[in-house]
C-alpha cells in the first residue's frame, strides 16, 4: 500500500516541477539541490531524487 501512495507523491512532484521549469523557476540544464526543491515542496528528498535522476 506504501508503495501506491509513494507512487503518487512522486507524479505529484514531478509534475511541480515541470510546472517550475515551464514558470521558469527551474531553468532547463541548471544544477538542483534536492534538498532544497525538497524543502520548497514540502517533501521528503526521496521523491524528490526519483524525480530527478
Amino acid at each position: 500500500m506504501a508503495k501506491i501512495k509513494n507512487d503518487h507523491l512522486v507524479n505529484l512532484v514531478y509534475e511541480k516541477v515541470k510546472q517550475m521549469i515551464l514558470d521558469g523557476a527551474l531553468i532547463p540544464g541548471e544544477k538542483i539541490n534536492k534538498i532544497e526543491l525538497a524543502n520548497i515542496l514540502g517533501v521528503s528528498i526521496t521523491p524528490v531524487n526519483e524525480v530527478v535522476n
